[in-house]
């Protein structure tokens, strides 16, 4: 398991100031003796400016897992999934993946990759 946060603070002499927060979290589940691994990882961005003129708020969710199931010692299927939820333009996205590889030999191997883009949101 990690884990990390970041605050980033800065004021300008023009009276113009921005804020950044970073979270991030991961974990991995591998035993020793199976033929499965899983890693996940989730971010949480937020992000403030302001001017004298405006300001502007955003914030981002954002997970990643990725699976992998080794069926023999020469072949694995892997699948991924990601989603993301971007607050200021309202928009959400997702990605699914799949992937298949085979060893053929020692030093080669061979694999297809298929994935899935959505946007879920405004008609831009």
């Amino acid at each position: 398991m990690s884990a990390g946060l970041s605050i980033y603070k800065s004021e300008l002499s023009d009276a113009s100031d921005s804020l950044t927060v970073d979270a991030r979290m991961g974990w991995a589940f591998r035993p020793a003796e199976s033929s499965r691994s899983i890693l996940d990882r989730f971010d949480l961005t937020y992000e403030r400016v302001s001017s004298l003129n405006s300001s502007r708020r955003s914030g981002r969710l954002i997970n990643h897992l990725n699976t992998n199931k080794r069926i023999r010692a020469s072949n694995q299927l892997a699948m991924q999934y990601a989603f993301k939820y971007v607050r200021i333009e309202f928009d959400t996205t997702d990605v699914t993946g799949l992937d298949f590889s085979k060893g053929l030999a020692q030093e080669w191997q061979a694999g297809i990759h298929a994935s899935a883009y959505h946007s879920y949101g405004q008609e831009k």
